[in-house]
């Protein structure tokens, strides 16, 4: 943007420097007469005296309905000397026809009658014709007759500029590209612009960019009006549609800058589509002559509405980012554009033609640049937040991928021990069914002794194993129970008594079935090595739990007289092993065995923990 400011600088600046210092000589003296031939009338005519430029709506003694008329321009007598040999015409309207004396030079293209709508259209298109062959065939020429074709009430005649080649060739370079090149970009631009906005709203799926859109190829309809030489619809006609074009495509620019940029809460859509509707509503009714001045009255009306908008924009809350201090520059810039231009076309001030051209052609593709290019810093923004919201979510699908491959071997595992824990239970059955009977009969037939005790033992070991495969989990206080009255029963077979006391807390304790039936067979261990002493006769036995270190506490003591009744107690490898298996520690003193159990409750206790019993 910045390399086409200063192109666009350059030229200008040379546009008007050039004069100063061209072999040149710039006419804007010459005599107009109306005639509609097609040939310079030679014969004595009433010419009358005028300047240049001259615009036919200003001058009261030009007829209103004439669509032609014929100048005539003294030429120097040192024309050939010099080797003035060039013509050149900035911009007229609409085409011309020059003849030296009686001599065709050239025109700037057809000229035939507009109403058949084929007339070459220059009104802002400069013309440089030779003379070189003209002059070669006179010894003296005398004046240089111009005939204009225009429509009724619009034909402006500009100034006549003779010169050298190497004097006139640079300036109507310069001239064609301000005039018309530039136009030409301003389109290209204007196209890129539309096919940009269009990108970013089929990836975005926001309908404020459609609006972007529809405003480029609008505005394309006046820019097509400036560099076509020809239009098939007819010069009025074709103002009718440039003027609600300019309309059309300044509401949009409202729209879009409004709902994006202000989130839509200053310019109802519905009522900005209301003005373009009865813009062309109006145009289409007028008479022609009125057409241009309806058209700049529609320019004034989006103009205040670009009044509020700027003022808007400058009180809003996000005005301190770059996307918008460039937006309000570029609708100042196109402000001040537009107004300039309705002053010229409305005006009519003709001695302002030589140096005034349309800004709002150039303003125009720039404002939409600096709306396209806020769009694709939008656009480049939201899709850097969509790659990375895309690489969280892949992260998170790897996750999940991770967890439910893990769910799936856990699954495999669990499936695994259910298979094996329903091998074992069958084998357990065996043995409750086959090893039980057997050892029962033996607990019968044995005489009252260790063997009868020890098969008792190995009989409630069996029971137990059978009943931890049954039983998932179960209560402390159940199971503590639960073995004390076989214990009981066992001290009664031995001629010896048991009390016991069971904490209430142990109630709300569960565990599981391999904790419980090692606990079971640790505490059989220690009851049945007490019960085998001599010297006892009673015990007691109070269980207590601690919910500080998850613990279960086993008070044994004996109501004998001798002190010295747990002197005798030996730990046997069996209840070493026991103690092992369960973390516990067995404490002794003369009266006191204290047992000490490590319990992991069922609620935080890991099933790959079990000890191997």
């Amino acid at each position: 943007m910045t390399r086409f400011l200063g192109l666009l600088l350059l030229s200008l600046t040379l546009f008007y420097c050039l004069p100063s210092f061209a072999d040149y000589e710039f006419i804007t003296e010459a005599e107009v007469l109306i005639a509609d031939s097609a040939t310079p009338p030679l014969e004595p005519q009433q010419w009358r005296q005028t300047f240049l430029p001259r615009a036919w709506s200003i001058d009261p003694e030009h007829p209103k309905d004439t669509r032609s008329a014929w100048y005539r321009i003294a030429l120097p007598a040192d024309l050939q000397n010099r080797q003035w040999d060039q013509i050149l015409m900035l911009r007229h309207i609409l085409n011309v026809e020059i003849w030296l004396d009686e001599q065709f030079i050239g025109s700037g293209g057809p000229v035939s009658d507009p109403i058949e709508l084929r007339m070459q259209r220059n009104w802002n298109r400069p013309i440089l014709l030779s003379m070189r062959d003209a002059l070669a065939k006179t010894t003296s020429p005398r004046f240089l007759y111009i005939r204009l074709l225009a429509e009724p009430a619009y034909g402006v005649m500009s100034p006549v500029i003779i010169g050298t080649e190497s004097s006139l060739s640079p300036w109507y370079r310069i001239s064609f590209f301000v005039q018309i090149t530039l136009v030409q970009i301003s389109l290209a631009a204007l196209l890129f612009t539309g096919l940009l906005s269009l990108f970013i709203w089929i990836k975005m799926r926001q309908r404020s960019w459609l609006l972007l859109t529809l405003m480029s190829a609008v505005w394309s309809l006046p820019l097509l009006y400036i560099i076509l030489p020809t239009i098939p619809v007819g010069e009025f006609f074709g103002l009718r549609i440039i003027h609600w074009a300019v309309v059309a495509g300044a509401t949009a620019l409202l729209a879009f800058i409004d709902r994006f940029y202000l989130g839509g809460k200053n310019l109802r859509l519905d009522l900005l589509a209301l003005i373009p509707l009865s813009h062309a509503i109006t145009l289409a009714l007028v008479p022609n002559p009125l057409v241009v001045t309806i058209g700049n009255a529609g320019q004034v009306l989006c103009q205040l509405l670009f009044i509020f908008l700027i003022v808007r924009l400058l009180g809003s809350p996000h005005r301190h980012s770059a996307g918008f201090y460039w937006v309000v520059l570029g609708l100042a810039i196109m402000l001040l554009a537009a107004l300039h231009d309705v002053t010229l076309f409305a005006g009519s001030n003709t001695e302002r033609w030589r140096w005034d051209t349309p800004l709002s052609y150039i303003t125009q593709p720039i404002m939409l640049l600096i709306l396209a290019w806020n769009g694709l810093r939008v656009f480049l923004s939201a899709a850097r937040e969509l790659n990375l919201a895309n690489a969280v979510l892949q992260g998170r699908l790897e996750e999940s991928e991770l967890r439910i491959r893990q769910l799936y071997l856990e699954q495999e595992r669990l499936e695994r021990e259910q298979r094996v824990e329903a091998e074992r239970e069958l084998v357990y059955r065996d043995l409750h069914d086959d090893l039980g009977a057997r050892l029962l009969s033996l607990v019968y037939q044995s005489e009252k002794g260790d063997a009868q005790d020890l098969a008792r033992t190995a009989l409630q070991d069996l029971r137990d194993i059978v009943s931890r495969v049954l039983t998932s989990s179960q209560s402390l206080s159940a199971v503590l129970a639960d073995s004390l009255a076989e214990q009981f029963n066992r001290a009664q077979a031995l001629g010896k008594d048991i009390d016991w006391d069971l904490d209430s807390s142990l109630d709300e304790v569960e565990c599981h079935s391999t904790m419980t039936l090692g606990l079971r067979m640790l505490k059989r261990e220690l009851i049945g090595a007490c019960l085998r002493l001599q010297n006892v006769s009673h015990l007691r036995v109070d269980m207590n739990w601690s919910a500080a270190d998850s613990s279960l506490t086993i008070a044994v003591t004996h109501a004998t007289e001798e002190d010295s009744a747990f002197s005798q107690f030996a730990v046997l490898p069996v209840l070493q092993k026991r103690l092992r298996v369960m973390h516990a520690s067995l404490n002794c003193s003369e009266k006191l065995l204290l047992l000490q159990v490590p319990i992991v409750p069922q609620s935080v206790r890991n099933s790959n923990t079990s000890p191997n019993y």
